[in-house]
């Protein structure tokens, strides 16, 4: 059972028409890039079902600082976030639900290559272009996500959407909104083939 402020959001977030977008049925292993807190993890927890896992994927712990908004004491403790997360989300969900795991983008387990049926960025790829000048984190999660996906597995993305006339500074992530082309083009360098768009 979600919290009525949880539900409240449902009709601005639309997470079922969302999963039933991208494909995401009972039993799947689905990968959630950046889940925080875990409004969508227990969604997809309780969706996918006991048979399924949720794996919570955190951006490189190189990339944390660069937000500003870390003390050294809380970059620490996000040192051992992998090991953390699972047995914290485990505790949001009925025993019934999905199982949990984690890892960080750019140092992805050789056993967890082909383990995946989906990989979801929902509101989270802003944030790997968004420091692009420090390192390629953006290509390298790509990367990841490709070699998570079983074959013919799906990549999807929620972003919020920059005008195509956007100046390139301001559609860069640092806002929160990146264009549709740029996001598709980034995709497909990596590997991914572009199947389908949805408001």
């Amino acid at each position: 059972q979600q919290p009525e402020s949880v539900k409240a959001r449902y009709p601005h977030r639309n997470p079922h028409a969302t999963l039933e977008f991208f494909d995401i049925k009972p039993e799947m292993v689905v990968v959630e890039a950046l889940p925080g807190s875990g409004w969508y993890s227990r969604i997809l927890a309780q969706y996918l079902g006991q048979h399924g896992v949720v794996i919570g994927a955190m951006y490189a712990h190189d990339m944390l600082p660069l937000f500003g908004m870390f003390s050294d004491e809380r970059l620490k403790e996000l040192e051992s976030w992998s090991d953390d997360w699972p047995l914290e989300a485990r505790s949001w969900v009925p025993t019934d639900s999905a199982a949990f795991d984690a890892m960080e983008f750019g140092s992805l387990p050789l056993s967890m290559h082909d383990s995946a049926d989906a990989v979801l960025f929902i509101r989270a790829l802003h944030n790997l272009a968004r420091f692009g000048e420090h390192r390629d984190y953006l290509s390298e999660a790509l990367n990841d996500a490709l070699m998570l996906l079983k074959p013919g597995g799906t990549l999807g993305v929620v972003q919020h959407r920059a005008p195509s006339q956007a100046a390139d500074g301001w559609s860069n992530g640092s806002n929160g909104y990146l264009k549709e082309s740029f996001v598709i083009a980034a995709a497909q360098r990596a590997g991914f083939e572009f199947v389908n768009r949805s408001d």
